[in-house]
């Protein structure tokens, strides 16, 4: 049997920032993916509880992601949803007095793993 190590990411920078933040903040969370984003709301919630207000979307949601962009001080999301809150943002400029500061989270598996086991796969 052959062993391949993985490196996962940690989300110590968003631990980070989920911690450093002031009581009664809006925290946004945009992913493509509801499992992380159900995840992410019970870390923040075991982290702070109800000192702080998650928001939290799909990057499909344009309506909820509009409406979070205009309420949120902080945005986690991940690479897919980069560009989409980036937008989100621009659009609402007018709207908004201060632009939320975004935190994009790197990929949960490591790009030198996934291409180490695309090459072991044979996939490569």
């Amino acid at each position: 049997m052959r062993v391949i190590p993985i490196d996962i990411y940690d989300y110590a920078r968003e631990m980070e920032l989920v911690q450093s933040l002031p009581k009664d903040t809006c925290l946004g969370l945009v992913c493509l993916s509801s499992g992380i984003l159900r995840a992410g709301e019970v870390i923040v919630h075991s982290l702070r509880g109800d000192e702080i207000l998650v928001i939290s979307t799909q990057l499909g949601n344009s309506y909820k992601l509009n409406a979070m962009v205009r309420s949120a001080r902080h945005i986690i999301c991940d690479q897919a949803s980069f560009e989409a809150v980036k937008e989100a943002i621009h659009g609402a400029r007018e709207d908004i007095i201060r632009a939320p500061q975004i935190m994009c989270f790197e990929n949960y598996i490591n790009q030198d793993s996934i291409a180490l086991l695309k090459r072991e796969l044979g996939l490569d």
